[in-house]
């Protein structure tokens, strides 16, 4: 049995440019670093036999889909912290990558969701045995 010949992948480092709006100057710290993030991601890979490529999320799913697909990309690494500026919305792309079968690093959408319901989540993770701050 032979052993399948590997390839460089195409790797699409996907993040948010940060939006500011009103009311949400809170979230700016996590989603204005990201830029940051992506761009240490990709020098480290670029050391690798891959394809690296940095890939902004932008304002439609749409064009972000085109574009994902005329990169021919493998696999995405997932960093963006929102998106049209709504921090909550991030779970959206890991919705529209599983939907799209497209392998990404990261939470699914049910944990990210999961995640951001802190009664919820407070509630699972009880229910799991596990210690959680009263409150």
């Amino acid at each position: 049995m032979s052993t399948p010949e590997k390839r460089p992948l195409n790797i699409a480092v996907v993040y948010n440019r940060f939006e500011l709006l009103p009311g949400r100057s809170n979230e700016s710290v996590s989603e204005s670093s990201v830029a940051l993030e992506a761009a240490d991601v990709i020098d480290a890979l670029s050391a690798t036999e891959h394809r690296v490529f940095p890939l902004v999320l932008g304002r439609s799913l749409t064009g972000f889909h085109s574009r994902l697909r005329r990169h021919q990309a493998d696999v995405v690494i997932n960093l963006c912290e929102g998106f049209q500026g709504r921090a909550r919305w991030e779970a959206g792309l890991a919705a529209f990558l599983e939907m799209s079968s497209i392998p990404f690093t990261g939470n699914t959408e049910p944990a990210m969701m999961l995640c951001l319901d802190k009664f919820n989540c407070k509630a699972v993770l009880t229910a799991s045995g596990l210690p959680v701050p009263a409150g």
